[in-house]
Order: C-alpha cells, then structure tokens, then sequence
C-alpha cells in the first residue's frame, strides 16, 4: 500500500471539513436552531477567494435563490412552519459563504 503524503491530503482534509459544516448547517437550519447554522456556514468557508467575479456572484446568488425556492416547494409537510424567506436567507447566507 502506497503512504499517502500529508501534503497531498490537506486540500481533500480542508474541503471535506467545509463539507461537513455545510451540511451541518442545513441540518441546524431545519431544527430552527438558525445560530449554529450561521455558525457552521462561517466556518465552512471563511475566506475570500480571490479569482471569484461580481458576476460569478451574482450568477451564483440567483442560482442559489432558484434552488432554495426548490427546496421549499420539495419539503415534506412536517416542516411546513419553515417560511420560505428563512430558507432564502439560509440561500444567500450559503452563497455569501462560496464566494
């Protein structure tokens, strides 16, 4: 078996744990629990990238925002006191976080 180098497993280390806070924050916003879900979406990505455009953005905002009212119109009954402009801010918040 081939010793894998740390090197070569932080970028996969880094984008895993970006993962897990996302979708960690999708779970803490269907609780209602929105303050670890901003938390988490805070930690996901905490930083700037540099080769993102304006229209990069905006693209990816109403990209976001398309896939939120999606996602409100999916969700099962039980989860009918969700408001769609929460599930929105959770959208913008994780677009904001992408960026």
């Amino acid at each position: 078996m081939k010793k894998l180098d740390f090197k070569v497993l932080l970028p996969n280390v880094i984008t895993l744990t970006g993962l897990s806070f996302g979708l960690s924050s999708i779970r803490f916003a269907l609780e209602s629990d929105f303050n670890l879900a901003i938390v988490c979406i805070l930690f996901a990505a905490p930083d700037v990238s540099p080769k993102k455009t304006i229209e990069g953005f905006w693209g990816g905002l109403l990209v976001v925002l398309g896939l939120a009212a999606l996602v409100w119109w999916l969700l099962p009954p039980e989860y009918a006191h969700i408001h769609p402009v929460e599930i929105f801010l959770i959208g913008i918040f994780c677009c904001g976080a992408s960026v």
